[in-house]
């Protein structure tokens, strides 16, 4: 059959990496909840074959966490970010975040992040206290809070108390949660912290919320698989996490989520893609590594929704 080809522009996306994170525009004066989502495509296996990595739903995580801070009413700046290393630290390092937030596949020896090409980087347990431990003293002081939300998760979270963050909520080494579950418990969770409520308060809504859901099997189960570590209180006997991380947040009865780049330049993606993440993860790939690629196949084998997945994905990274 005839083969037809579609183009995927690097220099386009490329002209606009520099506004992607200039687009959420910070304010001094009001506390940050940033947001680190790891959607590797692939991954390398020890012989070298690369295979799909398991995607999960994080576009409604998104818009539940943002749905929990329209609900509150109140001026709370959210910033997303691709889950890298780099990102992370960046994020540590420049102390604007009151909270932060990471959502990805979780082992109880790592964490999975992105390497910026598509593939996953497996960061272990070791190496993430070595990279939160890295600054001097005192760079966590403005994190009040830490959300990892990814099974088997407590081993990680520990890395996050060592390195100083008063509280880090995670999910114990004893079995996989739910989708559910995580989607109902980071709802309650935010939308309690966002309305003035501590993180220990918050957190309790975001279990009791999770034992009440209709839709979460064995609830009681599910809400025990959350859990909170905390930092030994202070001499006179306080905690941080008694303490509201946004207090004080101005009303905003029009709070609007931040935009997105790809929306403002891109088609959306069609509904029915799935299961291609090896040939968008070698298409990114490609792109990334010259001015122009071309993906070429047979008439209406999904040539040109292949290009818009790896533009959208390039486009928010």
């Amino acid at each position: 059959p005839r083969h037809t080809s579609a183009a995927v522009p690097a220099a386009a996306m490329h002209a606009h990496a520099a506004h992607l994170h200039h687009h959420h525009h910070q304010h001094a004066e009001r506390p940050v909840l940033g947001v680190l989502f790891s959607a590797p495509l692939a991954f390398v296996d020890a012989s070298g074959a690369v295979h799909a990595m398991e995607s999960l739903d994080l576009e409604k995580e998104r818009r539940m966490i943002c749905e929990s801070v329209r609900e509150a009413g109140r001026a709370l700046d959210l910033r997303f970010e691709a889950a890298t290393t780099d990102r992370l630290r960046t994020l540590v390092t420049l102390g604007r975040c009151a909270g932060l937030h990471y959502s990805g596949h979780g082992d109880p020896h790592f964490l999975t992040m992105e390497d910026g090409r598509g593939l996953t980087h497996f960061v272990r347990t070791h190496t993430l206290s070595k990279l939160l431990g890295s600054g001097p003293g005192g760079q966590m002081h403005s994190i009040r809070f830490v959300f990892v939300s990814a099974c088997f998760s407590q081993k990680a979270a520990q890395c996050f108390i060592e390195a100083g963050v008063p509280a880090v909520v995670a999910v114990t080494q004893s079995g996989r949660l739910s989708d559910a579950a995580a989607h109902t418990f980071t709802r309650a969770f935010y939308l309690a912290l966002a309305v003035g409520q501590s993180v220990r308060a918050a957190f309790e809504i975001g279990r009791q919320a999770v034992a009440c859901a209709p839709d979460v099997r064995q609830a009681d189960i599910e809400k025990d698989k959350f859990v909170l570590l905390l930092q030994p209180p202070r001499p006179d006997g306080s905690h941080a996490a008694d303490e509201p991380p946004f207090a004080h947040l101005p009303p905003c009865a029009d709070w609007a989520p931040p935009e997105r780049l790809s929306a403002l330049c891109l088609p959306p993606v069609p509904d029915n893609f799935l299961g291609r993440n090896v040939e968008t993860y070698a298409t990114t790939a490609a792109v990334l590594d010259r001015r122009l690629s071309t993906v070429v196949g047979p008439r209406g084998v999904g040539k040109s929704a292949l290009a818009l997945v790896a533009a959208h994905y390039l486009t928010e990274r």
